[in-house]
């Protein structure tokens, strides 16, 4: 009896540990995933201003 209980709480942990390390890869992949969409709007920002200056510090012959 003692084995059987021991095997089942064995069996309950690994459930939850399972269950919990999902949850920390979904909050993972959610923080990549903003960190992602936070990052292209500051890129076109930059790209435009790149491309809005870049004639200024030309030397025109």
């Amino acid at each position: 009896m003692a084995k059987f209980l021991g095997f089942c709480l064995l069996a309950f942990g690994g459930l939850v540990a399972l269950i919990l390390l999902g949850g920390l890869i979904g909050i993972a992949l959610g923080l990549i995933w903003f960190a992602i969409k936070l990052a292209v709007p500051i890129l076109l920002i930059y790209v435009g201003y790149r491309l809005l200056v870049r004639d200024k510090h030309r030397i025109a012959y």
